[in-house]
């Protein structure tokens, strides 16, 4: 899957510039889909999609956002016909649950919970890794409602991150105490959001840098295998935005920042011919910058980096984003002038 790409092609920015931590964002941003008939939270703004099926002649509607390797996705299609008796929404979630109890990677688990809702843990694989996804089904208002937590690079899930997410969801009769009635779905803008996410701290452990993220980053020590220098990284996936903050010893023959990029950008390109440099230039504060795009893991991508030399270190600065008028666009700004040095 393509989070799984875009996890290999983090680790490629730092080789080329040459115990994972999930922790919830405290405040969540939640959506209200008047239509939909529900509200659910996510840790910032989600996407917003609509897929049509020309075949059938229906939309399908998606919110999702990526969140320290989980995939948190809410969508929901009309069902034709419509089921009118409890008998009939049963039905309809009998035949929509074949795909997890049978057709989708390795069953490890289901349940039925309150309401009629049902649950999958399903185990699979995907590019020679194991990934694991939960999912819960509803019917309801003439939809099917599918809500997926999805770790696609491990065994299991983050089951707080996991819980806040299902537990957020309810359906708008159930909190007015009024009956939404089914509706035929059209076109619109976008759902309404409210909340404020608040953003990580993170410090050098020398209280040489300090930088603000979406959440709080992992933590990674590297060393290459041909070289023997060791990186220290912190990542962040935020939404379709990932953020990092590296840094390493400098070798010998690395004398300037612009040096540092030259070398970083041509390992990049050489991975992802996609890849264009866009502009590059030196920064007032000694730093310089290069942003390229492109397509990379198969999509249309946006990278900025900052490479500093400062006394015996290499730092680096760097975002991808994947979608550059996203409802996460913002973050990109906020993280870089977030970064200071010391």
């Amino acid at each position: 899957m393509r989070y799984f790409y875009r996890q290999l092609y983090s680790a490629l920015i730092l080789t080329f510039a040459l115990t994972p931590v999930i922790s919830a964002q405290s405040n969540w941003y939640q959506i209200t889909d008047q239509e939909g008939g529900f509200t659910i939270s996510f840790p910032g703004r989600p996407k917003y999609q609509q897929i049509p099926n020309r075949q059938h002649g229906f939309t399908s509607e998606s919110y999702s956002f990526f969140y320290q390797n989980h995939d948190l996705r809410i969508s929901f299609v009309p069902l034709d016909p419509p089921p009118r008796t409890p008998g009939e929404a049963s039905a309809a979630l009998n035949n929509s649950s074949a795909a997890y109890t049978s057709g989708f990677g390795k069953l490890l688990g289901q349940e039925k919970l309150p309401d009629g809702i049902r649950q999958y843990d399903n185990l699979y694989s995907s590019g020679g890794r194991l990934g694991y996804m939960r999912t819960r089904l509803y019917v309801r208002h003439g939809n099917l409602y599918t809500l997926s937590c999805t770790n696609d690079g491990a065994d299991s899930i983050d089951e707080q991150l996991a819980d806040r997410f299902f537990s957020s969801f309810r359906f708008l009769d159930a909190l007015h105490k009024q009956r939404v009635p089914p509706r035929k779905r059209v076109p619109r803008g976008k759902a309404r959001s409210t909340g404020d996410s608040s953003w990580f701290v993170q410090r050098g452990p020398d209280g040489d840098f300090s930088a603000s993220f979406p959440g709080k980053p992992e933590y990674r020590l590297l060393r290459d295998q041909q070289s023997g220098i060791v990186l220290h990284h912190y990542l962040s996936f935020f939404g379709e935005n990932h953020f990092i903050i590296s840094y390493r010893d400098k070798t010998g023959s690395e004398l300037t920042s612009e040096q540092v990029s030259e070398q970083s950008v041509r390992g990049m390109v050489a991975a992802h011919p996609g890849l264009r440099v866009l502009r590059q230039s030196g920064l007032p504060d000694g730093g310089y910058q290069v942003e390229l795009q492109g397509i990379m893991t198969g999509e249309f991508a946006r990278v900025r980096m900052r490479l500093y030399i400062r006394n015996s270190r290499v730092y680096i600065a760097s975002s991808t984003t994947w979608n550059l008028t996203g409802p996460n666009a913002g973050a990109v700004g906020r993280f870089f002038s977030s970064f200071s040095l010391f």
